[in-house]
């Protein structure tokens, strides 16, 4: 398990869980200031994962 092939989304595309996305997401939710969400002044860029 961990290396097995993982189910398809409906979508079709190999986009990694969105388990994964949000448990980064909510890493990061305490380090982001309000302001980072309007996209103004974003202290870190966005994970490679997040842009795709």
């Amino acid at each position: 398990m961990g290396n097995g092939p993982r189910p398809m989304p409906p979508g079709g595309s190999p986009s990694p869980p969105p388990r994964c996305m949000m448990a980064n997401f909510a890493a990061r939710l305490p380090t982001i200031p309000p302001q980072g969400f309007r996209g103004q002044q974003m202290p870190t860029p966005p994970p490679p994962n997040m842009k795709r």
